[in-house]
């Protein structure tokens, strides 16, 4: 009986490690910050990674490189209800902002966000969007503390973590969850970062 549970102990625990960001992102140049956040040698990257949004159903342009401007699409059906399409924009918005400033070195993102029909791949602009506006570092951080979401944004990623399915220093944290699904705050958060 010992010899049983020893080697189901085993057998959980041979498939239960957590992924490190060498094996997760092996198709990718990065480094790692002090605390072990991942940090992309190029901010496009970041969105490729992640692959929730992408080139070939236009949710993801890239309008330019260096300094990075890139237009982040959800995708929606035309007669989704506008509050619910309203919510997926603000929250594609705060996407692109915060994963360029988690995971690269980038003092400032432009990002616009305009909804994506999920047929026709056609952007829908007037249903709402949010038109091209430039983000500085210091003013995220000035959010996420403001909002009393997170002191730094390494707090937005998973540090340390036994589970198979996250990465430590990738995986993104409760603290992160908090701030792009709280649809009551949602639109204070991104009317706070276009505010000039």
């Amino acid at each position: 009986m010992k010899k049983i549970v020893l080697f189901f102990a085993l057998l959980f625990s041979i498939n239960t490690y957590a992924l490190t960001p060498q094996e997760e992102l092996k198709d990718y140049k990065f480094t790692q910050n002090d605390v072990g956040v991942v940090q992309f040698d190029n901010a496009v990257d970041i969105f490729d990674s992640f692959g929730d949004y992408y080139n070939e159903n236009n949710s993801l342009k890239i309008e330019n490189k260096k300094p990075l401007k890139l237009r982040i699409s959800p995708v929606v059906l035309s007669n989704d209800d506008k509050e619910v399409i309203k919510n997926m924009v603000d929250r594609a918005f705060l996407y692109a902002v915060y994963n360029t400033f988690t995971y690269s070195t980038l003092d400032k993102v432009t990002v616009s966000s305009i909804p994506v029909d999920m047929e026709s791949s056609k952007l829908l602009k007037n249903i709402y969007q949010i038109k091209p506006v430039t983000v500085t570092r210091e003013k995220a951080l000035e959010a996420l503390n403001k909002f009393n979401i997170a002191s730094s944004f390494n707090d937005l990623v998973v540090l340390k973590t036994d589970s198979e399915i996250l990465t430590a220093g990738l995986s993104h944290s409760d603290k992160y969850k908090e701030l792009m699904y709280n649809d009551k705050k949602l639109n204070e958060y991104v009317q706070f970062l276009i505010k000039k």
